[in-house]
């Protein structure tokens, strides 16, 4: 039992928690940036940066798929248990009877045995985390990506418009790019202009950034 018990505590959850923040912030980060050409490196988030961002997207596009995918679990537990009990009746109604004999001798002594008890929970609990592991990366990571894509097609569409506004950004010798920001790292400024191409522009070499907006378009 102590064996069990030590497998599913509050470190383990949290971490298994901020692990999946994680997970989901970098597999959105990876589909956004992708859609532009460029990798989560270009990029980089800080690790409690991308632990809040992940929970944010958990909140906002996993959590319907966790209700949906606890209900499904419910209804099939409640089908087999209902389904087990009419056949129950409909067996004894032709006379069929369930009489077990006697367990095997060795299986008596295992279940004696406090030691294997403790081992065969850990063992099921050990199973029950990685399949819930295995499912959680399925439920995470998809709804993760779809969202990147969403936000990189949302921001492409916008500079694309005609109606949109966009933000002017003044370059050393006097050039202007029409656009809106990807993202940001620590030299460089990443920007989707109206011309359909991906600048990244040095924090030197940016002369200013104007105040008013105008048409992407």
């Amino acid at each position: 039992m102590v064996t069990f018990l030590s497998t599913i505590n509050v470190a383990t959850l949290l971490s298994l928690s901020f692990g999946l923040c994680y997970f989901y912030s970098h597999a959105y980060h990876e589909a956004y940036l992708g859609r532009f050409g460029l990798d989560t490196n270009a990029i980089p988030v800080a690790v409690q940066d991308a632990i809040v961002d992940g929970f944010l997207g958990l909140n906002e596009n996993v959590l319907w798929l966790l209700v949906i995918f606890a209900i499904v679990i419910v209804a099939y537990v409640a089908a087999i248990w209902f389904g087990s009990r009419w056949l129950e009746k409909i067996a004894s109604g032709y006379g069929i009877t369930d009489r077990p004999g006697a367990p095997p001798a060795m299986l008596v002594e295992f279940g004696r045995s406090a030691s294997f008890r403790a081992s065969l929970l850990a063992a099921v609990a050990a199973l029950a985390m990685t399949i819930t592991s295995g499912a959680a990366l399925v439920f995470v990571g998809s709804p993760a990506d779809a969202a990147g894509s969403r936000a990189a097609a949302q921001l492409r569409g916008q500079v694309r418009s005609n109606k949109a506004l966009c933000v002017r950004y003044g370059l050393k010798g006097k050039a202007v790019i029409i656009g809106r920001s990807i993202g940001s790292s620590a030299e460089r400024q990443f920007i989707l202009g109206n011309d359909d191409a991906v600048h990244a522009v040095k924090f030197d070499d940016m002369d200013r950034l104007y105040q008013t907006p105008v048409r992407c378009r």
